[in-house]
């Protein structure tokens, strides 16, 4: 069903339909018709098992990989029809990983099974509605639904017992009725997924299989065109990490469709168009102005030399304790550190050193006054007859002080004096 539309069929369920217009069971025609042919024992043992192992096995047959591949090639023999590979994702095995791509478990629109049902028609599992990605019918705009609203279970993409339209568990209809999940708002961001994955599943049937390099070209030239080649201000634009989009870039692991789908929303290029290396035709299309780096350039500060050391140099005066670090300094001035370190070096390196000295003196006295307080703590429980050891004393002074070396070292210099034969603390 819908071959060539954004709602062609899904192989799984037309396997599904094909036990049931042969009278027997899904679990049957895949255990005894298909899998044989496959050659395939350990796929068999599977499926003769059912349960999880048999619901697993089914999710990748809708993908891209050598186990949907297998699966085209065995019903095609079955039923004499070549063009099973369009019901699946193997047109876009280049392009997109299988991270992230298929759900586990079926998605349905129960408006689109009543509309079916009402009208007389054939009713199926789009394969639309398979990818993780889709999370809306693009015909009625109301959330897919994951659960059964009889037996409230989720169903697995392919057991014994499934038919489309139908809960594999309870045998009871899945359509008209939407469950609590359907009161989540449909956002523009929903719709735009569902309707880029719906053109590219289109046009499965009538584009040449796309390869990996169009996919990074397409990323390069959205980059030029829309941040003249600045990674950082392009990933922040399209909110994807700028790592991740540096290793795109540079070819070292291929894009996810969510960030494909990301990219394409953000600039309003179609996601075929990413896909198929289309991408410098639409933005020259779009009469957008070339970038330029001087119009984006952030305009550099007035900066008064003379008034900014002498307020910095009133911090570095500053009796006042505790005393501030350069951090702190430039928010305050209102400066970035590296601007105050471009005209007033020697200021910034006195404040940072005076800064520095305090902090180490800090400690210092805090090592010092703990130090003082373990060894007091383990005088005390010897003298009442306890073995000052270190969790002892830290039920007295604080969880984890003992963890610091200096004060770790009071601690075995006090026990050593108390108990001079004690051969634990060695």
């Amino acid at each position: 069903m819908g071959t060539g539309t954004a709602y062609v069929e899904s192989l799984t369920s037309y396997v599904a339909r094909l036990a049931e217009a042969h009278c027997v069971l899904t679990g049957t025609l895949m255990a005894e018709g298909i899998i044989p042919l496959l050659g395939k024992e350990y796929l068999r043992k599977i499926v003769n098992r059912g349960g999880k192992g048999f619901s697993d096995c089914a999710v990748s047959l809708n993908g891209i990989g050598s186990g949907a591949a297998d699966f085209i090639s065995v019903i095609g023999k079955l039923t004499q029809n070549n063009d099973f590979k369009y019901h699946t994702l193997r047109t876009w095995k280049q392009v997109f990983p299988t991270k992230s791509l298929l759900r586990k478990e079926r998605a349905w629109c129960p408006q689109c099974y009543e509309e079916w049902k009402g009208l007389s028609k054939v009713i199926y599992d789009p394969l639309i509605w398979h990818l993780c990605d889709v999370e809306v019918c693009k015909k009625h705009f109301v959330r897919l639904q994951t659960k059964c609203h009889h037996c409230k279970k989720c169903l697995p993409i392919l057991n014994r017992y499934t038919k489309p339209g139908y809960c594999s568990f309870c045998s009871g209809w899945l359509g008209g009725i939407l469950t609590s999940s359907s009161d989540v708002k449909v956002t523009n961001w929903d719709i735009w997924r569902a309707n880029e994955v719906g053109k590219v599943i289109a046009a499965s049937i009538s584009t040449d299989p796309p390869n990996k390099e169009n996919v990074f070209a397409s990323i390069r030239e959205l980059i030029k065109s829309f941040t003249g080649g600045n990674i950082q201000s392009f990933a922040k634009k399209v909110g994807i990490p700028k790592v991740t989009l540096w290793d795109w870039v540079k070819e070292k692991n291929m894009p996810t469709i969510t960030g494909l789908l990301k990219i394409s929303y953000s600039v309003e290029i179609p996601l075929l168009s990413i896909v198929t290396g289309c991408t410098e035709k639409i933005v020259l299309s779009l009469n957008k102005e070339p970038f330029t780096s001087e119009s984006n350039r952030r305009k550099p500060k007035n900066v008064n030399v003379s008034e900014l050391k002498a307020t910095m140099e009133r911090f570095l005066n500053s009796d006042q304790l505790p005393t501030i670090s350069l951090s702190c300094v430039a928010k305050k001035v209102g400066y970035d550190r590296r601007l105050l370190y471009k005209y007033l070096p020697d200021t910034c390196k006195a404040i940072s050193f005076k800064y520095m000295n305090q902090q180490k003196l800090c400690k210092k006295m805090r090592v010092k006054s703990l130090s003082e307080s373990v060894k007091g703590t383990a005088i005390k429980l010897f003298e009442k007859g306890i073995y000052p050891s270190t969790r002892q004393v830290e039920s007295h002074i604080g969880s984890g002080v003992l963890r610091e070396l200096d004060i770790h070292q009071a601690w075995h210099q006090t026990v050593k004096d108390l108990i001079p034969n004690d051969k634990s603390i060695y």
